[in-house]
């Protein structure tokens, strides 16, 4: 019985080392698998890693993140870029509040976002885009649309050449009056070559730069309605009749719209329409009210790699010229 007893007592001990190690065994391979998988990303985001590395001081956290979503076209605004020293120079004359400000680019760092922007995404015309939210093809990879406002002289001395070095195409969105009344106003000559040239978009800002979404006070149906339609259509003729060319796109001053400057725009024939709300656009987007975030003047690069890191609805009227 004692032998019994004891023979059992050997078999299960024998039993529980063996059993011991092959969980063990288990263990170890289940932690190196873990560890592989963790570090397995797909060829596109390896891509992507690798040209934010390329790129000079630019934070890690900051690698864009890989959806497979449609593939979207994120449009940015800029109004005025200039050197840093001319900023400094013209703060007391020209830029005297702190918005005002904000809508100012260093050249210096405009050109680093250009860098970024040549090295990450395709950059593309706004009638391209245009195009493709009528046919809903899309683009083979994320794009970027440059857009500007205003008809500052200083687009044509600092901002397009900047471009021009990479070849990156650009919408302009002229307001008219500014044009004849701004002492820092391009000339329409200035206007038409950038025009001729064809890198840059000539398109409508209205005549006035006024808040279409607002009726004056006292202002009845039938004359707010009026004057909406003679901003849309006025503007739109003189930029066709100086640049000898069809306007479709307009910018909503101050992002200030309703469903009638909508309807108005369509009867006027204009074909879509910038905000200057944020989010991501697609193929899918309704055309007349494109997102589109300003790029404040005080960002550094890791606030302007933020832009294209995120695609939660963002509203920045507050930094619209």
């Amino acid at each position: 019985m004692k032998k019994r007893r004891i023979i059992f007592v050997l078999i299960a001990g024998i039993i529980l080392i063996f059993s011991s190690g092959g969980c063990g065994e288990k263990s170890k391979t289940k932690e190196k698998q873990n560890a592989n998988s963790k570090s397995e990303i797909t060829p596109e985001q390896n891509v992507i890693t690798h040209e934010i590395k390329m790129m000079p001081k630019l934070p890690k956290e900051n690698t864009l993140k890989v959806t497979n979503s449609s593939k979207w076209v994120k449009i940015l605004s800029y109004h005025i870029v200039m050197p840093e020293a001319e900023i400094k120079r013209n703060s007391i004359v020209r830029f005297t509040k702190a918005s005002d400000l904000a809508l100012v680019t260093p050249l210096e760092s405009f050109e680093k976002q250009l860098e970024y922007i040549s090295k990450n995404f395709k950059v593309v015309k706004f009638s391209d885009f245009a195009k493709r939210l009528e046919t809903k093809e899309e683009y083979d990879r994320n794009a970027v649309i440059l857009s500007f406002d205003g008809a500052d002289e200083c687009f044509y001395k600092y901002t397009y050449p900047a471009m021009k070095k990479y070849s990156m195409p650009s919408v302009l969105f002229l307001y008219v009056n500014s044009v004849k009344l701004d002492k820092t106003a391009m000339k329409w000559e200035t206007i038409k070559k950038l025009h001729e040239e064809g890198l840059v978009e000539i398109e409508s800002h209205t005549i006035t730069h006024p808040h279409l979404g607002r009726r004056i006070n006292g202002e009845s149906d039938e004359k707010y309605r009026a004057r909406v339609r003679f901003e849309l259509s006025e503007s739109k003729k003189i930029v066709e009749e100086k640049l000898i060319k069809k306007v479709y796109y307009f910018a909503y001053p101050y992002g200030s719209y309703n469903s009638e400057v909508i309807e108005m725009l369509k009867e006027t024939g204009y074909k879509a329409a910038v905000t200057v709300q944020w989010d991501r656009n697609t193929v899918n987007s309704n055309p007349f009210t494109l997102k589109r975030r300003t790029v404040v003047g005080t960002f550094n690069m890791k606030k302007f790699i933020e832009i294209f890191d995120s695609n939660a609805s963002q509203d920045n009227r507050e930094f619209a010229d």
